[in-house]
């Protein structure tokens, strides 16, 4: 994997995942997984990417990809080195494993197929396939083996779409209680978080803050 404060992303060459149109197998396990991360440049897209490197996944290749105007950007990962960041395109999916979609529904919607037909597994944060019944809806503390019965099976890649956050933390807490008993009913109420809408959001909380400490007017460009 090409490292270096002047290295582009860890390159993808042609993916044995793709030719097979199974999922990452043994030989992925052995070189290591090939992971795209689309939105890379966003508050998503950076978790996805601290995750990665927090947890020493082992990677094959690291591709970053965002809009044109964040292309030849660079961003440091932890245990990679520093990689430049690219513009998303059909072709810039190819070769990888595993593809994260980090961009919102628009982009998951023109994006998942691509990967599809590359031949990479999709994991999407968005809610655009939350309700498709093509795919897989998957909570891995939940139902992780919905998702180890579908790569047993063979098919070919699968889009893999993730609970809304509300969702997930209320099943982590009432799972185990509904393995012990029947619930009849649930109330629950949720406070969203300024970081749901993204990092243009979240820094204009942060300038509203200053503006208010220093008796400024605020601006709200973003929540109006």
């Amino acid at each position: 994997m090409t490292q270096g404060t002047d290295s582009p992303s860890p390159p993808l060459p042609g993916s044995a995942t793709a030719a097979r149109g199974g999922v990452p197998g043994a030989t992925a396990a052995a070189r290591g997984l090939r992971v795209a991360v689309v939105g890379a440049t966003g508050a998503v897209g950076a978790e996805f990417i601290a995750l990665l490197a927090h947890r020493r996944m082992p990677l094959g290749g690291l591709r970053l990809l965002a809009s044109p105007r964040s292309a030849g950007r660079r961003i440091d990962v932890p245990g990679i080195g520093a990689c430049t960041v690219e513009a998303l395109s059909d072709q810039s999916l190819a070769g990888a494993d595993v593809v994260f979609l980090c961009a919102g529904s628009e982009i998951s919607k023109a994006c998942a197929p691509a990967a599809i037909r590359a031949g990479a597994w999709v994991i999407d944060n968005s809610s655009a396939f939350r309700a498709d019944p093509d795919a897989l809806l998957i909570l891995p503390e939940v139902n992780g083996e919905a998702l180890d019965a579908a790569a047993a099976a063979g098919d070919g890649p699968r889009i893999v779409a993730v609970p809304n956050c509300s969702t997930i933390i209320a099943l982590l807490a009432v799972s185990p209680l509904r393995a012990l008993a029947r619930i009849r009913r649930m109330v629950v109420s949720t406070y969203q978080a300024v970081s749901g809408a993204g990092a243009a959001a979240m820094a204009e909380l942060e300038q509203q803050a200053r503006d208010w400490a220093s008796g400024q007017p605020l601006h709200s460009p973003i929540f109006g």
